[in-house]
């Protein structure tokens, strides 16, 4: 009775002493975020940076907190009972101005459903939609029948879901009027059916020109780096005109994330 008292008292002191710590005191961006994770006692762990604060859970001694990036460095602030610690954000570099980038993908979207003809002329010379009437006419249409599948005009500082389909979803992490980094998710099924998977490159197609990076160049090397996945766990960063495109992939989704 009196060892099984001493055991008890033993982890229930190590349960206490147990250390409030991190992984790395300085965090980069990952995608639309950066991670702070570490070990800490107890079953939660606080967590505050600027106006944010709440609580992250702690599973098996272990924590883990997704930090949205900001065009500034941050400082996150954890704490447990009487144990404190911190660690560093790094700033990201935003990739423009989200009003300019969603009307830029709204755009491509929607000239990329005229017919063939008339997106060509367009994209040759835009101001033909205000001395050719066919031309205007179609560009209409299609901007109606575009409508869901075209980013939000505005959006607010935070996390925020763009646009939303059944095979297509576009996250943004927004600052004041900056897109900081945004993410094209679409289901692992769809990249198996033909007709989805075009829809899908045309969408990454938009977003590369929009932001900056050259389409085809962009697609080339998504395409290649779809082949050597099938021999690689891991796709090498794709970088265009400053622009890098990651590709991140679990077992129901395909994430791309767009950074600077």
């Amino acid at each position: 009775m009196a060892v099984g008292m001493v055991l008890l008292s033993g982890l229930t002191l190590a349960a206490c002493q147990a250390k409030l710590g991190v992984d790395e005191h300085t965090n980069k961006q990952q995608g639309l975020v950066a991670v702070v994770k570490g070990d800490a006692p107890g079953s939660s762990l606080n967590y505050q940076y600027g106006d944010t604060s709440g609580k992250v859970k702690v599973s098996d001694g272990r924590y883990v907190l997704s930090v949205p990036v900001k065009t500034n460095d941050q400082t996150i602030k954890l704490s447990s009972g009487s144990q404190s610690v911190s660690a560093k954000v790094k700033k990201a570099t935003p990739l423009g101005q989200y009003s300019k980038i969603a009307t830029a993908y709204n755009q491509a979207i929607i000239v990329g459903s005229l017919p063939q003809a008339i997106s060509a002329q367009v994209m040759k010379n835009p101001a033909i939609l205000k001395t050719n009437p066919e031309a205007a006419k179609a560009y209409q249409t299609a901007m109606v029948s575009t409508k869901d599948q075209q980013l939000a005009p505005t959006a607010e500082t935070g996390l925020h879901q763009l646009m939303k389909q059944s095979d297509l979803t576009i996250r943004g992490n927004i600052e004041g009027d900056q897109l900081v980094a945004a993410a094209l998710i679409v289901p692992v099924s769809a990249m198996k059916d033909k007709a989805k998977a075009t829809a899908f490159v045309k969408e990454v197609a938009a977003m590369s020109s929009a932001v900056g990076a050259d389409p085809k160049a962009v697609l080339k090397a998504f395409q290649n780096a779809q082949k050597k996945s099938k021999q690689k766990t891991t796709i090498d960063t794709i970088k265009s005109n400053g622009v890098k495109f990651d590709v991140g992939v679990s077992t129901t989704q395909l994430y791309l994330y767009v950074t600077k």
